[in-house]
């Protein structure tokens, strides 16, 4: 016969107190024993837990001579965990779960609707449990020696400490306060004792509380779990129902039951059986002799449905009994779930497999897989026709029964081996192999790893018949040396006549360059002979323009390359021309020219415009033999490049325009920038800076020294 409240309470508080008076595993399989018990007999886990507390209060009372409270926490955490334990149907799910989540040695501490704390003899918190913290909000940093007086209600602040004081002189006490927490002054019942070490001195005081209102706190808890699960179901994309069997009425359903059927959830509560008007025609008798097992709880299957819009869908439902006390069927649970997007995939794979399957046989390759341990799991038929294999060694399923079949029909049977003995392959690799056969034929062998996910479960053999391929390889091979010979013998013929080529190229830019120095010398001549400022000022420019396309040439023919010179050699040399030819000494011409190798088509408008920009500054920006510099910049830009004459001279007029200048040399330059496919700008804010970007020709590159 099961015993009562007050008979378990008697057995409860005896069995504690033997095991706190000599801890071992017998008085814990005491404990465990009592649980079973409590659930025999209908006890609630409160009930419980309001013993566990008288009993805890008893022995605080009667045993002062714990060295702390941190002993009793760990006695009484192993005894109430292993009782609590037991219980296999508990009334408050909420308790259960938050017991069976933490550790043996702080299910006491973050279970019980208790505050434990201990102070020294200041009145200061030294020790205290997780609930304290969260009772008062405060954390471990912010309890640490705080005075135990700062929590309790300000008024009632006098009779704590007197009670505390009694503690000192009597060894125990009783508190009825009001104490500090998140929620405000709450009335907590609190016990306290003398706290002693081993020496059995008194160091301090532990006090255990219970809040009286801490049934209101768990059910407000339990209001939050419900109303966590009502978020969490209604915004599910799976349907989840209740309904009540006995009288076949749906309680409820969340609201995925529309989104995902398209009717209103409400009609459900109508007709519970309302989905079947919507099940496909194909499926209504599945789901006719269905329908008893959904409204039992015991179905689990998937069906389709037209929706009212007219779009099929794939539904997997399942159900689930739910019983009362006495083992009879209370309600029926039950989840629908849209699987139509895994239903498309499946049909898209099976559909995949057939593809596979006709292009395996389609391939005109011989193809065999073979898993790692042997066995022969696939092949297709033109592997059967290339080596005339019989029925029955394929049937077999054994891969040394279809080696030993090939072996006989190859040339070098030691290069198949080599290949199919496990001993010899690298799952992981990819092997090939030529292979010819005793009747002329040659196969090409490849085979590879057969991977499903990560994991290599065999090995793919594939066999294409190479004959004629090796047989025009080998026509060609020929072919190819006799074009070898050919291609030698007119290299040699090309590299004969290039040869002559660059003579006559070389002996071009050399006769140019000397026709130019003509020029050159007859316009000095002339000049000689001109004393009017304007027309030799003309003659000084044409000689310099000529003297430039000279020197490019000559620099064509002292170089290798007839085809582009170096513009970090050419322009330099081209700068100090323009300054000897108008003997300015007091004009200083620098340069930061990038090593680009120019062709002659780019080579020449820069030069040109060099020329005239430099010697419009050397005439006009320097009057009255005034000192100054002039800067010349060739830069690689990437695919551009930038090109830069600038002078601290005086400067152009404010009105300056390019377009209306008269200026021969400017015009010159402005038809030079656009042969180039460039843009060009000027700056006067300090002297004059003309600034010219091109594209850079394809032909163009930096120095390959």
């Amino acid at each position: 016969m099961n015993p009562n409240l007050s008979e378990f309470a008697e057995i409860y508080i005896s069995a504690i107190g033997e095991y706190f008076r000599e801890p071992n595993a017998t008085g814990l399989q005491r404990a465990k024993d009592l649980g079973y018990l409590a659930m025999d007999a209908g006890l609630r886990i409160a009930d419980i837990s309001n013993i566990y507390q008288q009993s805890l209060e008893k022995i605080v009372e009667t045993n002062s001579t714990l060295e702390n409270g941190l002993q009793l926490i760990k006695q009484g955490t192993e005894w109430l965990t292993k009782t609590l334990s037991a219980f296999e149907k508990q009334e408050d799910r909420l308790y259960e779960d938050k017991i069976a989540n933490i550790g043996e040695q702080e299910v006491m501490v973050e279970s019980l609707p208790d505050i434990l704390f201990s102070i020294n003899k200041l009145g200061n918190l030294t020790k205290w449990n997780k609930e304290l913290e969260l009772a008062t909000g405060l954390n471990s940093d912010a309890l640490k020696n705080q005075r135990i007086l700062d929590l309790f209600q300000a008024d009632y602040r006098f009779l704590v400490a007197k009670k505390i004081s009694e503690v000192w002189e009597k060894g125990a006490t009783k508190i009825e306060a009001p104490f500090l927490t998140l929620a405000g002054p709450q009335l907590y019942h609190f016990k306290g004792i003398v706290m002693r070490d081993a020496k059995v001195e008194v160091v301090g005081q532990v006090y255990i509380g219970r809040n009286f209102s801490q049934q209101k706190i768990r059910d407000a808890a339990l209001r939050e779990s419900e109303e966590r699960f009502r978020l969490v179901v209604e915004n599910i994309e799976t349907i989840f129902w209740l309904s009540n069997p006995v009288e076949n009425k749906i309680i409820y359903v969340s609201p995925a039951y529309e989104k995902i059927l398209g009717i209103s959830g409400d009609r459900v509560y109508e007709n519970p059986h309302i989905f079947l008007d919507m099940v496909h025609h194909d499926d209504r008798d599945l789901m006719t002799v269905a329908l008893p097992l959904i409204d039992k709880g015991s179905y689990d299957g998937e069906y389709r449905i037209i929706r009212h819009d007219g779009k099929l869908c794939w539904i997997h439902g399942r159900t689930f009994p739910i019983f009362d006390k006495e083992g009879k069927l209370y309600r029926v649970a039950g989840f629908a779930q849209d699987i139509t997007e895994r239903k498309q995939q499946e049909m898209a794979l099976e559909k995949s497999v057939s593809l596979l399957r006709a292009t395996l046989e389609a391939t005109a390759d011989g193809i065999i897989v073979i898993s790692n341990d042997g066995k022969i799991i696939d092949f297709n038929q033109n592997l059967v026709q290339m080596w005339h294999i019989p029925p029955d060694v394929l049937l077999s399923q054994d891969e040394n029964e279809l080696l030993t079949f090939l072996l006989a029909h190859v040339k070098k049977p030691e290069q198949l081996v080599k290949t199919f003995h496990h001993e010899n392959f690298v799952p992981s690799y990819i092997l090939k192999n030529i292979i010819e056969l005793k009747n002329g034929t040659i196969l090409e062998q490849v085979c590879i790893p057969h991977k499903l996910g990560n994991s290599i479960r065999g090995r793919v053999f594939s066999f294409r018949d190479i004959t004629e391929r090796k047989q025009t390889e080998l026509a060609l091979l020929k072919l190819n040396e006799e074009l070898e010979i050919r291609v030698i013998e007119r290299t040699l013929e090309l590299q004969e006549s290039l040869t002559e080529k660059e003579v006559l190229l070389k002996e071009i830019h050399h006769r140019v360059k000397n026709n130019l120095q003509i020029i050159i010398s007859l316009l000095k001549l002339q000049s000689y002979s001109i004393n009017d400022a304007p027309t030799l000022h003309v003659f000084k420019d044409s000689y310099n323009r000529v003297h430039s396309l000279a020197l490019i040439h000559e620099k064509l023919y002292s170089t290798e390359s007839f085809a582009s010179i170096d513009a970090a050699d050419y322009l330099p040399s081209l700068m100090a021309n323009l300054l000897s030819a108008y003997g300015r000494n007091t004009i200083t011409l620098k340069d930061a020219i990038a090593p680009l190798q120019l062709d002659i088509d780019t080579a020449i408008p820069c030069g040109l415009i060099i020329t005239e920009l430099v010697s419009n500054a050397l005439k006009y920006a320097f009057p009255e033999e005034r000192e100054g510099n002039i800067m010349v910049q060739l830069r690689d830009e990437g695919d551009k490049i930038g090109l830069s004459v600038s002078d601290n001279g005086i400067g152009l007029p404010p009105d300056f325009s390019i377009e209306q200048s008269e200026s021969l040399g400017l015009q010159l330059v402005t038809n030079l920038t656009q042969q180039l496919d460039g843009s060009l700008a000027w700056d006067t804010s300090n002297g004059t800076a003309f600034i010219i970007t091109f594209t850079k020709p394809a032909t163009c590159g930096g120095n390959s020294q």
